[in-house]
């Protein structure tokens, strides 16, 4: 919380007031990601901490997939060319929230 004194000077009268404003930190999150290249068949482990700590942190990938916390799936790839999961990973703290994206290569 910043506390800011405020002075108003109208016509000779003067009002005095203090206005309160709350900062809230910026959150990052720092994932800890085993491998961005993959077979299928082969788990996807990526895991999160986040500054400052106890984020929710929330996920989604563009193959259908979905969880909160750490990743921890086995993809596949039934396809003859490489697809990529790209997962979007989002952490609330206190009403704020960020964002950061990882794409995953599945091989055949």
């Amino acid at each position: 919380i910043v506390n800011y004194a405020v002075q108003s000077n109208e016509l000779g009268c003067v009002a005095k007031g203090v206005a309160k404003v709350v900062v809230k930190p910026n959150i990052q999150i720092l994932p800890t990601v085993t491998q961005l290249k993959i077979c299928t068949g082969t788990k996807c482990v990526i895991s999160f901490t986040t500054n400052p700590p106890g984020a929710v942190i929330t996920w989604v990938d563009n193959q259908g997939g979905s969880g909160t916390g750490d990743i921890n799936q086995t993809l596949t790839n039934t396809s003859s060319v490489a697809v990529v999961h790209q997962f979007t990973i989002t952490a609330n703290y206190n009403g704020c929230s960020q964002t950061l994206m990882i794409p995953v290569t599945v091989t055949p």
